[in-house]
C-alpha cells in the first residue's frame, strides 16, 4: 500500500508545487490549436521527442513497478500507470487553462478511488472487471 500511497501523495505534492510556482498562469500553447503552435523542427524536434520519451518511459516503469509491488497483475499495473500519468498530465493542462486546481483535485480523487477499487476486486476475488 505504501507505494500506491506515495503515488497519490505525488498528486498532492504536484498541487503544492503548482501553487508555489504559479503554474496556473495560462499557457498559450496549451490553449492554441495544435496547428497554430510553434513546433521545433529537425534535430531539435528529434531531441525533444527523445527526451520526452525517456521521461515518460521512466515514469511509466516506476509507476508500473509500484503497482506490481502492491500486488496488481502486470497488465493492470501497466494500465494503472498509464492511466495515472495520462490523467495527471491532462489535469495539469486543464488547471492551466481554467486557472483552477479543481481538475487536479478531481483527478487525484478519482484515481484514488480507482486504485482502491482495483485493490478491493483483486483482494476479495470478485470476478475480474475488464480494463
Amino acid at each position: 500500500m505504501w507505494d500506491v500511497e506515495m503515488n497519490i501523495a505525488g498528486f498532492r505534492i504536484r498541487r503544492r508545487v503548482q501553487r508555489r510556482r504559479h503554474l496556473l498562469r495560462v499557457d498559450p500553447t496549451a490553449q492554441a490549436s495544435p496547428d497554430l503552435r510553434v513546433r521545433p523542427s529537425g534535430a531539435d524536434e528529434q531531441r525533444l521527442t527523445s527526451l520526452a520519451a525517456e521521461i515518460f518511459t521512466l515514469w511509466r516503469e516506476a509507476s508500473k513497478r509500484a503497482y506490481l509491488r502492491e500486488g496488481f497483475e502486470p497488465a493492470q499495473a501497466r494500465a494503472l500507470a498509464d492511466t495515472a500519468i495520462a490523467a495527471m498530465e491532462g489535469a495539469v493542462l486543464l488547471c492551466r487553462s481554467t486557472r483552477s486546481l479543481e481538475p487536479l483535485n478531481d483527478v487525484a480523487q478519482q484515481l484514488e478511488f480507482l486504485i482502491t477499487a482495483r485493490k478491493f476486486v483483486a483482494k476479495d476475488g470478485i470476478a475480474a472487471v475488464s480494463a
